[in-house]
């Protein structure tokens, strides 16, 4: 195949089917990311016990002993609180720096055929005295 074809077909898979596929890679990392540290699961027990550590309440009246109980459990579940929390913001801190270094290399590509190309006359310059 002639290199006058070779090229346009070039540029028309790079800015296309290329760029939809890098597209598509930068989704699953992000959506990898997401699921990685379990972000629906976090959001939906983010009040729960930590470890489902949890006293039961005795029955009957036991002022004391709800008491007790009571403050551990709200302990726990302030535990489960902020272990949670801070697990989703690193995962969602984490998916924003996969969201960015995705971009950047998004831009990348959209620029590295013109980046070639000047790579190429610049390299002819050299060449001649």
């Amino acid at each position: 195949m002639p290199i006058a074809l070779l090229i346009p077909e070039y540029f028309l898979w790079h800015y296309t089917t290329a760029l939809r596929l890098c597209l598509n890679i930068a989704t699953n990392f992000v959506w990898f990311v997401y699921h990685f540290f379990s972000m629906p699961v976090l959001f939906r027990t983010l009040f729960s016990p930590w470890h489902k550590i949890h006293e039961k309440y005795r029955s009957g009246f036991h002022p004391s002993s709800f008491s007790e109980t009571f403050v551990i459990n709200t302990i726990m579940r302030m535990v489960g609180f902020a272990v949670r929390a801070a697990v989703i913001i690193f995962g969602g801190g984490l998916c924003i720096v996969t969201v960015l270094f995705g971009l950047t290399l998004f831009l990348i590509w959209l620029a590295l055929p013109l980046a070639v190309l000047v790579i190429i006359l610049l390299s002819f310059r050299l060449l001649l005295p």
